[in-house]
């Protein structure tokens, strides 16, 4: 009989508490009736059932950081290759882009038929190029093709005829990748210098030499340089342009810089 006796108090004990909790409405634990705690119940509290033993806590996505601003490009600072307009007018604008970049394609149909007739045909402003050629051999090729032709005095014909012939096979097959394809290999930019009317010999001499490789390097980490990572990258009198503006943002900046 005394072996029943202690569970048979702990029972009742448990009947005792529970009755004085109707009475009182005072929330005991289970291992408050025992008289302990457990090491595992975080304050002696009971585990809520509905919610999942373990929680993860969902950090915020960090935010991608945006890449630098462009620097400002040292005083006099147009790179190599031939200036078109006047070269003492006040205004100079260069950008750096890149032969197989369709939104080069864009500035040079877009935008600069209305730069050259509003401006540079006027003598107001010089415009020039620098080589961001980072979009694969072929735009270090076409890069390398264009200062050979100017040699030949021919570099803005040359530059004007690549972009046309890349927009001209985009709207024939605009789904198909224009880089590095074969649309500026060798052949097809020794064929355009004879399309153009330079003399071959001297232009594949200069080419197959690679003449200008180290001119077109120098243009590449000199955008490094001023923490430009992309094409077109625009810059007038030395400072940058946010090109997204297009012309009707381009023309008053250059209105106000040349009265």
């Amino acid at each position: 009989m005394e072996k029943f006796l202690v569970p048979f108090s702990i029972i009742l004990a448990g009947l005792i508490v529970a009755g004085s909790i109707l009475v009182t409405g005072e929330k005991i634990t289970f291992p408050q009736v025992l008289g302990f705690s457990l090491p595992f119940i975080k304050n002696n509290q009971p585990l809520d059932s509905s919610k999942k033993e373990t929680e993860k806590v969902v950090e915020a996505t960090p935010q991608p950081k945006q890449p630098p601003l462009p620097q400002s490009l040292k005083d006099g600072d147009l790179g190599t290759n031939p200036i078109l307009g006047n070269s003492t007018a006040k205004v100079a604008i260069s950008v750096f882009s890149d032969y197989q970049c369709p939104f080069c394609g864009q500035f040079v149909f877009d935008v600069m038929p209305k730069l050259r007739s509003d401006y540079i045909d006027k003598g107001l402003v010089k415009f020039v190029v620098r080589d961001l050629a980072f979009l694969g051999p072929e735009s270090k090729d076409a890069a390398l093709a264009t200062k050979c032709a100017s040699v030949q005095g021919k570099y803005w014909e040359y530059h004007d005829y690549l972009f046309k012939y890349i927009g001209d096979k985009e709207k024939q097959n605009p789904r198909v990748s224009q880089e590095n394809n074969g649309n500026f290999s060798a052949a097809n930019l020794k064929k355009f210098a004879k399309t153009l009317g330079l003399n071959t010999s001297k232009f594949n001499t200069c080419f197959d030499g690679r003449t200008f490789d180290v001119d077109v390097k120098a243009d590449v980490d000199s955008a490094r340089n001023y923490a430009v990572f992309s094409t077109p990258t625009v810059y007038v009198n030395g400072k940058f342009y946010d090109n997204r503006y297009g012309y009707d943002g381009l023309y008053p900046l250059i209105d106000s810089l040349i009265r």
